[in-house]
């Protein structure tokens, strides 16, 4: 689940602080309404829980225990403009958002001194470079835990067009 998704599915709206203790509440409020013991259905519960779940991991992956979504979103969405402003020329790569995550595919190692220059870094394990904002360092991707596979099943993946970054959805 993406965690746009699993924030819609709380109840959360762009702006919301987002708090262990505040998915926890809204958490125990759906399930009231939601079980199948309460009358309701099996499928939404699943999908409360699985929000839930998508929510504390991505706190549990942050140093900071409280997120504000609108500052994040604007943010992070400047800092997808400045690099690939930088990046976004190259010929050949095909450049992927996973969560708050760039991972950059090239055609050959040509790339790899620009690539750099912008503050990306290369994965051996998965064959891909990577972008990620400041302070979004994790031991799990670090150590090659994760496949990209499992990276996409969790954050959610979208290819982007460089040339058309402006509409980019996350």
């Amino acid at each position: 689940m993406k965690i746009t998704e699993a924030l819609q599915t709380l109840g959360y709206t762009t702006g919301a602080t987002v708090a262990k203790e505040e998915i926890a509440n809204r958490w125990k409020a759906l399930c009231k309404k939601h079980h199948p013991d309460m009358g309701g259905h099996v499928e939404m519960m699943a999908l409360v829980n699985d929000a839930r779940d998508t929510l504390l991991h991505w706190l549990k992956e942050k140093p900071e225990a409280v997120y504000n979504t609108a500052a994040a979103d604007y943010s992070v969405m400047d800092l997808f403009q400045e690099i690939l402003d930088k990046i976004g020329h190259l010929p050949g790569i095909i450049i992927e958002v996973s969560g708050s995550w760039l991972w950059i595919k090239t055609p050959d190692k040509t790339h790899r001194e620009v690539l750099k220059a912008a503050g990306c870094k290369w994965s051996r394990k998965k064959a891909l470079w990577y972008w990620r904002p400041a302070g979004q360092k994790t031991r799990k991707y670090r150590k090659g835990e994760w496949s990209i596979e499992k990276i996409r099943a969790t954050w959610g993946s979208q290819i982007i067009n460089p040339t058309e970054y402006n509409v980019l959805t996350i």
